[in-house]
């Protein structure tokens, strides 16, 4: 631990109770900022006046976690089923891009290098195998404007609702919900900042996407 002008944040032995304490919350606040912020390596361990190495180090641990942890069958018993999810990239090295999702109460996530139809395709397909729910529940995806999304979303689960939300400075507010309805596809768009109430969408392309 470097930077610490105080006694408080002081231990004499790695294996104390204080030292792990005080790893943790280092470790906390280090990847929290990876997948908030997206920060450097250099600049988290400059905000938290802590070496590059522990930013690293939590970098590994939060692999080393994902690794054994969230490959459990997904049990969800809303109507409709809402899947929210997003990429996070960290900036601080090029294998630890992270697909986050939520899904009812469950959190299921992917480690990736990078947001690419392959990545979606494996994720999508992975939720599929894992989702437990009625055959006849609607289920409705919530992503950000890539199109990445759009294949594996429509091969996989060719029924539901895909809202797609931009996020760039140009497309800033622009909201696509792609659906079938009566055997066909439909795509609606709404440029909004927030979604009002009883809000009415206009049709801009059908058919086929």
């Amino acid at each position: 631990m470097t930077g610490r002008d105080t006694t408080e944040f002081r231990f004499s032995t790695f294996t104390s109770h204080e030292a792990y304490k005080v790893y943790q919350d280092f470790l906390t606040e280090a990847l929290t900022l990876m997948t908030t912020c997206e920060g450097t390596l250099e600049g988290i361990a400059k905000y938290l006046n802590i070496s590059k190495h522990m930013v690293e180090l939590s970098e590994h641990t939060l692999l080393d976690y994902l690794d054994d942890n969230g490959k459990d069958v997904i049990e969800v018993d809303d109507d409709p089923v809402v899947v929210f999810a997003d990429f996070s990239g960290t900036q601080i090295s090029k294998n630890t891009g992270m697909i986050m999702s939520k899904v009812g109460d469950n959190v299921p996530y992917k480690v990736c290098p990078t947001m690419n139809y392959m990545t979606a395709w494996n994720f999508v397909k992975g939720l599929k195998e894992r989702l437990e729910t009625d055959d006849d529940t609607p289920v409705v995806f919530v992503t950000d404007g890539g199109t990445a999304w759009l294949d594996p979303i429509q091969s996989l689960f060719p029924d539901a609702v895909h809202i797609r939300q931009f996020h760039s400075k140009n497309t800033r507010g622009i909201i696509y919900v792609h659906l079938r309805h009566a055997e066909r596809t439909f795509l609606l768009e709404r440029v909004v900042d927030a979604i009002p109430a009883n809000t009415e969408l206009s049709v801009i392309s059908k058919d086929s996407l």
